[in-house]
């Protein structure tokens, strides 16, 4: 088994891969959003020329985030997993995070535990639909809301992200919104 940065040749491979698991939102264009932001920590797995799993490792600065760790079912409870997961914790402590975190899926959360995260909250997903409506301070976010967006973001979040929201603006617009301040009496 060898570990290999991820190509554009894999970007079916990830999304096949996700959804197999029930993960709607991680899509192909989720995994090139990944290429174009932090390409050395996109990983793939692979056996006798078989891609066998995957993990993204994302260095924003002092902090790491770990995400879409997946290894084919017939692949698993081999250390694959382990091992994307130890690749991508040392990329990203090369890279100069401190923290990293991750967003565990419930059945992997032992393998996390087991390397040394700790639990901090339990994540959920929801999937269903939302009928949305029109409010007058929601606007479609404009490049010139970057910078303002990009200070909250880097406020809540504790690194600046703004490269990752440029991008979601560029590629996925129809999903940027504002709130204008709302003046009350």
């Amino acid at each position: 088994m060898r570990i290999r940065s991820m190509t554009d040749d894999d970007l079916s491979f990830a999304e096949e891969c996700t959804t197999k698991e029930g993960w709607l939102s991680e899509t192909a264009n989720v995994f090139r959003a990944f290429l174009g932001y932090d390409p050395a920590g996109c990983l793939i797995a692979e056996e006798k020329g078989r891609r066998i799993g995957m993990c993204i490792a994302v260095s924003y600065g002092a902090y790491g985030f770990l995400g879409e760790l997946i290894v084919v079912a017939d692949c698993r409870n081999r250390g694959i997993g382990r091992a994307l997961l130890e690749q991508g914790i040392a990329y990203l402590q090369n890279r100069g995070c401190h923290s990293i975190y991750l967003d565990g899926d419930t059945p992997a959360v032992p393998l996390y535990e087991r390397i040394g995260f700790p639990h901090i909250c339990k994540s959920h997903r929801f999937v269903g639909r939302v009928r949305g409506r029109r409010h007058d301070h929601v606007k479609p976010m404009q490049p010139s809301d970057l910078d303002d967006v990009g200070a909250l973001d880097n406020a809540v979040f504790g690194a600046d992200r703004r490269c990752v929201l440029n991008y979601r603006l560029l590629h996925f617009p129809k999903y940027c919104k504002t709130i204008s301040t709302i003046k009350r009496g």
